[in-house]
């Protein structure tokens, strides 16, 4: 098991935290969504189990906001 959060830290913008091919970043697509920001001050707690990313990467897309967006991902 995989246990992680995520936090979006700049204000205006959400962020969609997702796992897919790099076709799918490419695209802009989002096939296995993990969390979503909901802005500064939200932090999200995943579990899920490690194996359902062999074979993927790790990504953000934007949701909302136009401005550089920053966010902390740690891994517990």
């Amino acid at each position: 098991m995989l246990k992680f959060s995520f936090e979006t830290t700049s204000a205006g913008d959400n962020l969609a935290l997702c796992a897919g091919s790099g076709t799918d970043f490419d695209a802009g697509l989002c096939p296995i969504r993990l969390n979503d920001s909901g802005g500064p001050g939200f932090q999200f707690l995943n579990v899920i189990d490690a194996s359902d990313f062999d074979g993927k990467i790790l990504y953000n897309l934007r949701e909302v906001g136009a401005n550089p967006a920053s966010f902390n991902f740690t891994i517990n």
